[in-house]
């Protein structure tokens, strides 16, 4: 949960969070459950999926598009940081 609030904080912190959910059974997780945060940074889609691997690992999925489908390597990783530097403090 600590993992899936951050990164809820940081679209929001950098563009506009547009949609939060949970996926069941779909996933080879602990629970099989997944957490979604869907929204928009710099006028690119972003995903983001939160899964617990392991009862102390958590995976992260970010996933972003510009407007043509193309991806935005750079800005994926400076959500993946930002959400690991907000589980720090």
């Amino acid at each position: 949960d600590e993992v899936f609030t951050a990164a809820k904080e940081v679209v929001a912190a950098n563009g506009v969070l547009q949609n939060e959910g949970t996926v069941f059974g779909q996933t080879n997780t602990v629970n099989q459950i997944a957490k979604t945060v869907t929204g928009s940074v710099n006028e690119r889609r972003v995903w983001i999926r939160v899964e617990q691997v392991e009862p102390k690992i958590t995976a992260v999925t970010i996933q972003t598009l510009t407007k043509v489908g193309g991806s935005d390597l750079d800005l994926a990783a400076m959500l993946d940081k930002q959400i690991a530097l907000k589980l720090v403090r």
